[in-house]
């Protein structure tokens, strides 16, 4: 590659060097051309001046003889053709021919000026002599009146001969100039390339992983200090790439002992980077380049990595492979467009749940039946005992009540929860059923003197859901309304459009903060636990509602904050997939 930058440098510089040179010659000797042409004018010029009133005088004597004589002397002193005409353009004498065999001359075109009173210059072939002359012709005048011509001509062959012999000077010594131009153009090259080569070999050995290449040039100039500048960096990078080696063989040992399951996607699915514990989730050895979908076969997987291309947020969702359960968490590489999946094994933590799943449901069945005997035994008894002693038994009936409801909600929670457990899917009446479940409360309503205002669309379709379920989520949201509102009002909107229903459930109650929205939802969670055991909250109500929501594929949103009332909006999808 050097060599061939040496060869550009030589073929660029010969080239300028060249045309230089050529362009020099050929305006130099345009110019010593011109100058040359246009000094012979002015000579011959002046020689006709000179002649002129010497002519005149032989003319005006008529001594042709003497006239002959003048013009040849004065012809051979100035190397130059002489002829004298008179006005008619019979030549009277001629230095280089005998005159009384010439033709008449008034045709000639120098001749033809100068009759009329001017200074002639031509360029023409001679008849006489059969050779191309250069002619200046001036009138010979006898005061203002012109009594003959005097030409002077000079062979045009000794011009081009004077011209050519200069030609040849001058490429000559062009040739001189350019042989030595071009020596110092080598010499120049070579200079230049020379250390560019060892510049050049240097950069292969670095590019190749020997980061102990040392370039050494002496001077100041600047390729010495682009070897400096080469030098530098050489160093840098090593201290670089070392660095860079270290932290990837620290990564690569961190990546090899994490225990959960690590793989790095490009944007198309293709395997980028994976670790030891992702191959024994994949059950394979050689995995790297292939598509994560030839890898792993879940729906689920693919609708976590479809969602993280769309949205661009981590996202975090448990899927089962392989009968081994994963929280598998995504995210996306913003920089390159990637995504990272890592595999967490919850296959302990599901079986903790699935025990505490069985436990409640075990122990809510062993405590149903003994509860509904406390309950009827305190409600003989209530009978029988006196008034003053009643008190003690209202408190037990009640808080057997308020355990009661706890069993109830947690065997219909662990129901909900149930994998297997099908919907009794039918066509529902959304209008009817609030108009049925607000006549339930209308005693609880009128008992805290709450305003309750029902803002149903015209055009309500039916949808296909659970009716009995459904019924759970709207009574325990009025339930809920109506419980921790002490004043104001309640309003419930119903809406729809093409493919979903939405209502809606406002009080203008104590609100819930923010910092409990959160986990609003989950099993226990009470905002306020003194005023939850007064009214007889069991924590459970908004997680069976949360459950029974996203059985039917639906969404329930909250908008509250503390003292400024609460807003749940449910939105379920019309027509329920296959």
């Amino acid at each position: 590659m050097v060599k061939k930058f040496s060869s550009k440098i030589f073929l660029v510089l010969l080239t300028v060097v060249v045309l230089l040179t050529t362009s020099i010659i050929y305006f130099s000797y345009r110019t010593i051309e011109q100058n040359f042409y246009d000094s012979l004018i002015e000579e011959l010029t002046t020689h006709n001046t000179i002649l002129s009133p010497i002519v005149r005088e032989y003319l005006i004597k008529e001594d042709k003889l003497g006239l002959r004589k003048l013009i040849n002397g004065y012809s051979d002193n100035i190397n130059a053709r002489i002829t004298v005409m008179d006005i008619e353009g019979f030549v009277l004498a001629e230095s280089k021919n005998d005159s009384k065999t010439m033709d008449n001359h008034s045709n000639r075109p120098e001749v033809k000026g100068a009759i009329l009173g001017k200074i002639s210059v031509a360029e023409r072939y001679s008849f006489t002599l059969n050779e191309t002359m250069i002619y200046v012709a001036m009138p010979v005048k006898n005061g203002e009146v012109t009594v003959g011509v005097i030409r002077t001509s000079f062979f045009n062959s000794k011009f081009n001969l004077l011209m050519e012999q200069l030609l040849t000077d001058m490429v000559s010594i062009s040739a001189i100039v350019i042989f030595f131009a071009l020596l110092i153009i080598l010499v120049f090259s070579r200079n230049i390339t020379k250390p560019l080569h060892q510049l050049s070999l240097a950069a292969s050995r670095v590019a190749s992983g020997d980061f102990n290449t040392k370039v050494k040039m002496r001077g100041k100039d600047e390729i010495s200090e682009l070897s400096l500048s080469f030098n530098n960096m050489t160093k840098r990078i090593k201290k670089l790439f070392d660095k860079v080696t270290s932290q990837k063989e620290e990564l690569d040992a961190l990546i090899y002992t994490i225990q959960e399951g690590l793989v790095l996607l490009k944007k198309n699915g293709q395997i980028v980077l994976f670790n030891e514990a992702f191959k024994k989730i994949a059950g394979k050895t050689n995995i790297s380049g292939y598509n994560i979908d030839n890898v792993l076969d879940s729906n689920e997987l693919k609708k976590i990595i479809k969602d993280a291309k769309k949205k661009h947020l981590p996202q975090t969702r448990e899927i089962q492979i392989n009968n081994s359960f994963y929280l598998v968490s995504s995210n996306i590489l913003s920089t390159k467009d990637e995504i990272v999946l890592l595999f967490h094994n919850i296959n302990e933590i599901k079986k903790f749940e699935e025990i505490k799943k069985d436990f409640v449901i075990n122990v809510s069945h062993e405590l149903r039946t003994p509860l509904t005997a406390i309950k009827g035994f305190v409600e003989t008894i209530e009978e029988d005992i006196p008034h003053d002693q009643k008190y003690y038994l209202s408190i037990i009936s009640r808080h057997t009540e308020r355990l009661i409801r706890i069993v109830n909600d947690l065997l219909i929670l662990s129901e909900l929860e149930e994998e297997s457990m099908s919907l009794d899917i039918s066509e529902v009446d959304m209008k009817d059923m609030f108009d049925y479940s607000i006549k339930l409360f209308e005693f609880k309503l009128k008992d805290k003197d709450l305003a309750l205002n029902y803002e149903p669309d015209e055009e309500i379709p039916l949808i296909e859901a659970d009716r009995y379920r459904i019924e759970q989520v709207v009574i325990n949201l009025l339930e809920n309304a109506i419980k921790y509102t002490d004043e104001g009002k309640i309003d419930i909107r119903l809406t729809s459009n093409l493919t979903h229903l939405t209502f809606e459930i406002s009080d203008t109650g104590l609100g819930i903060p923010k910092e409990d929205q959160s986990r609003i939802f989950e099993r226990f969670y009470i905002v306020d636990k003194s005023r939850s055991r007064k009214v007889g909250g069991t924590g459970l109500g908004l997680s069976i509602v949360k459950h029974i929501i996203a059985t039917h594929n639906g969404q329930i949103f909250l908008e509250s904050d503390r003292g400024l009332g609460t807003k749940f909006t449910v939105t379920l999808p019309i027509t329920q997939p296959d």
